[in-house]
């Protein structure tokens, strides 16, 4: 579920090996605990100081005062599994950028 104060920055599909699903988006930090409770995210986010991952919308994270990183595996009722990464910029106070990326294998 995205949280009704999100915007959409951008969203794409990439066809490899894997189906990859990527995902953009702006909200503050009420928004991005929405976000978790919602896909039941089951890992804490974490502070790192890089990531490999790239983006496909936003500011740079490189330029970035703190980045929150997590991954997860979702099961779904059908047993398939869904590689999450979600990637969340705290750029001030009140502006989150939460990139997330889905891949299946």
């Amino acid at each position: 579920m995205i949280p009704d104060d999100a915007s959409v920055l951008d969203a794409r599909t990439e066809h490899g090996r894997d189906t990859l699903y990527r995902l953009a988006l702006s909200t503050g930090p009420e928004g991005v605990q929405q976000l978790l409770r919602a896909s039941n995210f089951s890992t804490p986010l974490v502070k790192v100081f890089r990531v490999a991952e790239t983006t496909i919308a936003g500011p740079p994270l490189d330029t970035s005062p703190s980045i929150l990183r997590a991954e997860d595996e979702y099961r779904g009722s059908d047993g398939k599994s869904i590689y999450r990464i979600i990637i969340v910029d705290e750029r001030d106070q009140a502006t989150r950028y939460v990139h997330i990326q889905l891949f299946d294998t």
